[in-house]
């Protein structure tokens, strides 16, 4: 059984280690390095702040300040990063799925705006910079606005609303002046106060936020609850010029509940606290936050806090690896080891906390716990991802159970240094005297035996051979609970068996399980688990299961897309092995025609990969199903035989893709210049260049071009002609003049960076087309079920003359 360490003696141990190798941050550079802000922002509050005023000020006033008709409005929507992937992560855990290592871009605009909001916060408590800038607390306009709106704002709420509407027209000294003036009245304004709070952390100016929640407290206002919540997730956007101030400054907010007695801090201002650690990636302050909380009671960790432990496990993972080449496997096993045993140690405790009912596990914890497992240095990681579910969600291992101590090989290591011995004493090098015998003083004696007892101490403490095993004889109040599985949970366990050596059969085994037998709940796969599924049976080159799940279970559910058959064409050009691959992925183009309104000219490139590999391997094409035509028959030997086979093969390519660059050509049309503007000296550029949906024209391009090329050699070659009738040549050549217009160099960079989508008229024919699909579908399924009636009328019919006989 895995020796458990409390968090707090994991979180201790860790921030010891991490002393060794980094700097600890002080809580006296907390407050230096606010100081020193201040004082940067403070000398340069001699700069010309109209300029910023008129940043902000609505396009509407600008216009009547200046008389400028070139004015237009500016955008102050944040730019907010976008996730590839259909469905990588649950919508619940978006807000912690983030990028912290893609900073959100700072237009010149936006960045005024920062300078002034820091200006305006800073105005209430620097008497210096109130005395120079006097125009940052509002004009005498602006202070008897300030008392007359007062009068008709009674209601905290109202208050509230007017300034959230002042801050979104952008009139930022107004809205400051109206919450001060109401703090001064001694009125209720906690929540105008809050969304001052949320629009500075909005725009970038966490310490404009951080003034003015500085401001706000001087002037005898304690914050709330959703302040602190507010500030801290403020804080944790990540910008690498301030990450050390906003740590730092969150930190002194997470500090100051303590002494606001009108709040109790509880353990969601606790994981905001370490999700800022997280994102900023400060280390050593999330170990010393999670070391402080309680084990159990109120503030203990729940299950959000050990998924953003091991979140930030994995950010730093892959901030140490993201600099080695990926071809030198050993300093990458090294990193991943230290990550994943750190990782081991948090899931001890949830396990023990787990079992004794004082923690509720979700899916975004076993998930978490799962992708830090990926990271595998050996097949034993990939193996303890489907022990982690089978403890969590009872879901059966498969896969045999390999070594623990067989890690990948470095391969790239052996070829630069050769054969090394192995052990951990293959580089010892010991110190020698004039005999050349070893020189040992009792000091090295004792360092050593020192270190032996302390790695075997580590050791015995940290035996994680049984910490995935299922949990069982439960006490407490309630019995552990396991999660439920769903489509993510599908992706992590294929993925694992792709990972491994030998898991292609159980990943096979799994999907059948989860999916179509043998599981209670039957998952309905969405369309990233069948692609994840695709790309395991690519590795194992299962065409033919490849285009039963496609059939049977993408189709009648509606979820296909493009990049299904590029992934399933993929799997064809694998499988060229198989004597039977031309049909079956002929079926596979069949499949899309009926699925998609237009091809995806990435699969038919693919096709043609797959018949170019076929006629690279003579022996291959004597066996290959699916060869059929007259020009067979024109072979007189041996040698023709070969060239026919060509010829064959060529002809069966262009006959089934010209239909399907017939759609796409018929789609670009509207895309490509005139006839008589391919030598102008400007072609009219091309006026879809939206990137959000239609195909790739680069890759349409680039199928007209290689099936073009295909038409070229069957023409020109005169061998080929022997096998191709006048019939024949004059469609060919048809054919070829239909596609010539795409091998135009102009037309190529000028469709490149254009997206394709279907004309009206294909969209409203494939509508019709599905219409008389579901029709006769529905029709059959009538007959069905009235001959199913007579058919057990029947049967008992006959079951009964038998008795009577």
């Amino acid at each position: 059984m895995a020796m458990r360490l409390p968090l707090s003696a994991q979180c201790a141990r860790a921030a010891a280690r991490n002393s060794k190798t980094t700097t600890t941050v002080g809580s006296n550079h907390a407050y230096t390095t606010l100081s020193s802000a201040a004082s940067t922002s403070t000398s340069t509050s001699t700069r010309n702040t109209e300029s910023l005023r008129r940043a902000i000020l609505p396009t509407s006033q600008q216009q009547k300040s200046h008389q400028s008709p070139t004015s237009t409005p500016v955008s102050w929507s944040r730019a907010a990063s976008s996730d590839a992937v259909v469905r990588k992560y649950w919508n619940g855990f978006l807000e912690l799925q983030p990028k912290p290592n893609q900073p959100a871009a700072v237009s010149k605009k936006n960045k005024e705006l920062q300078e002034l909001l820091l200006k305006v916060a800073e105005v209430g408590t620097s008497p210096r910079l109130r005395m120079q800038e006097a125009s940052l607390l509002g004009d005498r306009h602006t202070q008897k606005q300030v008392e007359m709106e007062l009068k008709w704002l009674p209601d905290p709420k109202r208050l509230a609303e007017r300034v959230g509407r002042l801050l979104q027209a952008r009139e930022i000294i107004m809205a400051a002046a109206l919450v001060r003036a109401a703090q001064k009245e001694g009125r209720e304004c906690m929540v105008a106060w809050n969304h001052i709070f949320e629009y500075c952390m909005k725009q970038g100016a966490t310490m404009a936020a951080y003034k003015f929640y500085t401001d706000m407290k001087k002037r005898g206002r304690r914050p709330n609850s959703h302040t602190y919540t507010i500030m801290m997730n403020g804080f944790s956007i990540y910008n690498p010029r301030e990450k050390a101030k906003n740590v730092d400054a969150a930190m002194r907010v997470y500090r100051s509940i303590e002494e606001n007695p009108d709040v109790e801090r509880d353990i969601i201002h606790s994981n905001a606290m370490l999700k800022v650690c997280w994102l900023q990636e400060d280390m050593d302050t999330l170990w010393r936050v999670a070391g402080d909380l309680p084990e159990e009671g109120p503030g203990s960790p729940n299950a959000h806090t050990y998924t953003i432990i091991l979140r930030a496990i994995q950010s730093r993972l892959e901030r140490s690896t993201q600099d080695i080449p990926s071809k030198h496997v050993r300093p990458h096993c090294e990193k991943r080891k230290t990550a994943i045993t750190e990782g081991k140690r948090v899931w001890a405790d949830v396990v023990y906390r787990w079992k004794k009912g004082q923690l509720q596990l979700d899916n975004h914890l076993v998930h978490s716990m799962a992708e830090l497992l990926l990271n595998a240095f050996s097949d034993y990681n990939c193996w303890e991802v489907l022990a982690l579910y089978n403890q969590t969600a009872g879901l059966p291992i498969f896969a045999n159970k390999p070594s623990p101590e067989k890690e990948y090989e470095d391969k790239w290591a052996n070829k630069r240094h050769g054969k090394r011995r192995d052990g951990p004493d293959a580089d010892y090098l010991p110190f020698v005297n004039h005999n050349n015998e070893p020189i040992e003083t009792e000091a090295t004696k004792e360092s050593e035996s020192e270190i032996v007892e302390e790695e075997e101490q580590e050791q015995e403490q940290e035996n994680f051979d049984h910490l995935f095993d299922p949990v069982n004889g439960a006490t407490g109040s309630s019995a552990p609970a396991l999660i439920t599985l769903g489509n993510r949970e599908i992706d992590v366990v294929l993925e694992a068996c792709l990972t491994m050596v030998q898991g292609m059969r159980p990943g096979k085994q799994y999907w059948e399980y989860l999916t179509r037998e043998g599981h209670a709940d039957l998952i309905k796969p969405d369309a990233a688990a069948i692609h994840q599924y695709l790309r395991l049976l690519r590795y194992s080159r299962s065409t033919r299961e490849a285009i039963a799940v496609i059939r049977d279970q993408m189709v009648p559910a509606g979820i296909t897309d493009p990049k299904t058959f590029h992934i399933a064409m993929s799997v064809c050009r694998r499988d060229t092995r198989n004597g039977n691959i031309l049909r079956l992925a002929d079926e596979m183009l069949d499949i899309m025609e009926g699925a998609l309104v237009l091809p995806e000219p990435r699969a038919l490139v693919g096709y043609l990969d797959l018949v170019q590999s076929l006629k690279e391997n003579p022996q291959l094409l004597l066996s290959l199903l699916g060869l059929e035509g007259a020009w067979k028959a024109r072979a007189s030997n041996f040698q023709d035989k070969g060239r026919s086979l060509y010829v064959g093969l060529q002809l069966h390519a262009v006959k089934k893709l010209f239909p399907h660059l017939m759609k796409l050509d018929e789609a670009t049309l509207p895309y490509l210049p005139k006839t008589e503007e391919y030598d102008t000296a400007d072609l009219p550029p091309p006026h879809n260049r939206d990137s959000t949906f239609g195909l790739y024209g680069s890759k349409i391009a680039q199928a007209m071009n290689e099936t073009g090329r295909v038409i070229d050699e069957l023409v020109q070659r005169h061998r080929n002609k022997n096998f191709l009738s006048k019939e024949l040549l004059a469609d060919l050549q048809e054919k070829r003049s239909m596609l010539k217009k795409y091998s135009h160099a102009r037309i190529n960079r000028h469709i490149r960076d254009i997206r394709v989508d279907a004309t009206a008229s294909q969209v409203e024919a494939f509508d019709q087309k599905l219409e008389k699909q579901q029709q006769k579908q529905e029709k059959q399924e009538k007959q069905e079920k009235q001959e199913k009636p007579q058919a057990e009328v029947e049967e008992k019919t006959e079951v009964a003359d038998a008795k009577a006989d």
